[in-house]
């Protein structure tokens, strides 16, 4: 076990991450300045000590952790990209993928918080900011999310459906029950196929996306128009889209 106490990353240690992963810095040498009083500073309002060698082995298993551990985030620390970034990179050698033994970095957003992007927010994209989220918002439920893949990639889940911030809100329940297999724990295979096109041929019987969750934005968001969803229980959406989306 290897404690230490909650911090934050001032913008020093902001910029030193950015650099040390353009630079493909080993992950675990992170842990090397984190703690650094030049980097960073403790949380003195959280008294609250995180285990660096804590195991998991999905996304949901270091959401359960970090929300047991650190439960209500205040207000003023809840969009705090130095300190999500700093439990980001305290797991850093957990969360990277690898090649030849060496770090296999993705974008920055993906381990720095980055709330503005070049149109909407890119806060779906944190290791650990968004599975955080997704758990304090869905409880057990959030394994939709967050048990499919390693703790190295975001995955197509998270990308497709998460950031899709209207049908995930709003029509959770529904995703749920039609997409999520209880008999294998995860997500359906194949969930977030692309809907189908004009000369497509059908695959027994069905075309290819059909019935599947892109399929499904485009139709709820034409229904929409017509009727108030968020205002609908799950019986009510099942019977209003019809056979193509029975679970």
């Amino acid at each position: 076990m290897k404690n230490y106490k909650l911090r934050r990353l001032n913008q020093e240690g902001l910029r030193r991450g950015q650099d040390d992963i353009a630079h493909n810095i080993e992950p675990q040498l992170f842990t090397n300045w984190i703690n650094d009083p030049d980097f960073s500073s403790p949380i003195e309002e959280m008294d609250i000590f995180l285990d660096q060698e804590f195991i998991f082995d999905n996304k949901l298993d270091l959401a359960k952790y970090l929300h047991e551990k650190m439960g209500e985030i205040p207000e003023e620390y809840r969009e705090d990209e130095g300190l999500w970034t700093w439990i980001c990179f305290l797991y850093l050698d957990k969360l990277v993928k690898r090649k030849n033994g060496k770090p296999l970095f993705m974008a920055k957003p993906n381990y720095i918080l980055t709330h503005k992007g070049q149109r909407s927010s890119l806060g779906y994209r944190h290791r650990i900011y968004a599975w955080y989220g997704l758990f304090e918002k869905h409880g057990a439920k959030s394994k939709f999310f967050l048990s499919t893949d390693e703790p190295t990639s975001q995955g197509a889940v998270i990308e497709n459906v998460a950031s899709s911030h209207w049908i995930s809100s709003q029509h959770f329940d529904l995703l749920y029950d039609l997409y999520y297999d209880q008999e294998r724990g995860r997500v359906k295979v194949g969930f977030d196929n692309k809907p189908p096109k004009v000369g497509d041929n059908k695959i027994e019987g069905k075309y290819s996306g059909q019935g599947k969750m892109r399929r499904l934005a485009k139709v709820l968001s034409q229904i929409d128009t017509v009727y108030i969803l968020r205002k609908m229980d799950l019986n009510e959406k099942h019977e209003i889209l019809g056979e193509e989306f029975k679970s």
